[in-house]
């Protein structure tokens, strides 16, 4: 199912706080899952990337983080063999 994650999306078309809680909780669980940032944006409705680099920046730093612990940890156990 292709659909888009915009706040005016939901039923009745308002825009209610659950209406906007429910966009934000998909688009963090997609990027926490991988998913480009551009197609996040494409999903929301956002007319630029920036704008949901700026609102989901911080999801994609956790990311970073993560992975640079990865990376610390096979360095690390290759330098142990």
């Amino acid at each position: 199912m292709i659909f888009r994650l915009g706040a005016g999306g939901g039923r009745g078309g308002g825009s209610t706080g659950a209406v906007c809680r429910a966009p934000a909780r998909a688009a963090r669980s997609a990027l926490d899952q991988g998913e480009e940032l551009r197609t996040v944006m494409e999903l929301l409705g956002h007319s630029t990337i920036r704008m949901t680099a700026d609102t989901y920046g911080h999801v994609l730093l956790a990311r970073a983080r993560q992975a640079a612990s990865a990376i610390d940890r096979v360095l690390g156990e290759e330098g142990m063999a």
